[in-house]
């Protein structure tokens, strides 16, 4: 069974991948691959997606698989769109804690 804060930790670890350049934008991620490089059932993996999905990290792309979204295209295509955008990049960058676990930044 998935704890809480394991599924917290995988969503941490997926929000650094993705912001720190891992995962860039187009990339497809896929619920295997991922569980494997974090250490982690696919549970855990499977509701980071969603989470991610629900930020706007990650989009849905046909009727499987999600991709890493890209910053600077916002569906409305303003300036404040993008400010906004770069705004949660920084807030996600700043809430990472340094105390993750050694699987987690062994991920990275």
């Amino acid at each position: 069974m998935t704890t809480a804060p394991e599924s917290a930790s995988v969503v941490a670890a997926l929000r650094q991948l993705i912001v720190g350049g891992r995962y860039p934008p187009g990339t497809r991620l896929a619920e295997i691959p991922v569980a494997e490089g974090l250490g982690v059932s696919r549970t855990p993996v499977r509701l980071a997606f969603r989470t991610l999905e629900q930020e706007g990290l990650l989009e849905k792309v046909g009727k499987r698989g999600l991709v890493v979204r890209a910053f600077s295209s916002m569906r409305s295509g303003s300036a404040e769109a993008d400010t906004r955008s770069k705004n949660c990049v920084l807030i996600w960058r700043s809430s990472w804690r340094t105390d993750q676990p050694e699987r987690m930044a062994s991920a990275s």
